[in-house]
């Protein structure tokens, strides 16, 4: 009977991450060229599902740019900075993200990188997906949970002004590409109690069986 209702769990398991990877939205096409600059680099508009504006920026020698479908960026010097940043507009109006689970990119890197990612409120309190830089090599995915980030306290994720990603050297010769930046709703209420009622008809029908 274990047997039974672990293997049931398991395939409710399986809907909900299927269900997830379904509903994945594209938050930014890269489909926008747009060249790197310094602490002064432009803000463009974009087709992105969540911010309105988007820049590229690189500083220490690095170089950085979107196009194609990507962000690449490469470091030849210990010291290199890239970053990608988000928002609505230059009077630093509010986005309500309340309804997103997690955002998600893939990223091939080689070398070595640090990636520190997070959004700002109106009362400039973050949301950081880790508490310290997070060392990136090879190729994954990197995952911004919003139920698992470090939190400020009086963070307001209904009152978002923007969004940072940010790419640090480690190893003094460092490139890498991302794609596929996407985010992921949270499942509504109706949603879920489908998915509950499934996986307690599943549990019923092998119980039958057995």
């Amino acid at each position: 009977m274990k047997q039974t209702n672990i293997r049931s769990v398991a395939a409710f398991v399986g809907c909900i991450a299927t269900f997830g990877a379904a509903n994945a939205v594209v938050l930014d096409p890269f489909t926008t060229v747009q060249a790197g600059g310094g602490a002064g680099a432009p803000w463009s508009s974009i087709s992105s599902s969540l911010f309105a504006e988007r820049r590229v920026q690189r500083f220490n020698d690095s170089t950085a740019s979107v196009g194609s479908g990507a962000w690449t960026f490469a470091f030849t010097k210990t010291g290199g900075t890239a970053n990608l940043a988000y928002r609505q507009n230059s009077s630093f109006s509010t986005i309500d993200l309340s309804g997103i689970a997690s955002m998600s990119f893939d990223i091939a890197v080689t070398g070595t990188v640090n990636l520190n990612w997070y959004l700002e409120d109106q009362n400039s309190a973050n949301l950081i997906q880790f508490g310290a830089l997070v060392p990136v090599t090879g190729t994954g995915t990197q995952t911004l949970n919003f139920s698992t980030a470090t939190i400020d306290p009086g963070f307001d994720l209904s009152a978002v002004t923007g969004m940072t990603v940010q790419f640090f050297t480690v190893s003094q010769t460092a490139n890498a590409t991302v794609s596929n930046f996407t985010y992921e709703a949270v499942p509504e209420p109706a949603t879920m109690a489908t998915l509950g009622l499934g996986a307690v008809a599943l549990v019923r029908r092998r119980r039958l069986k057995s």
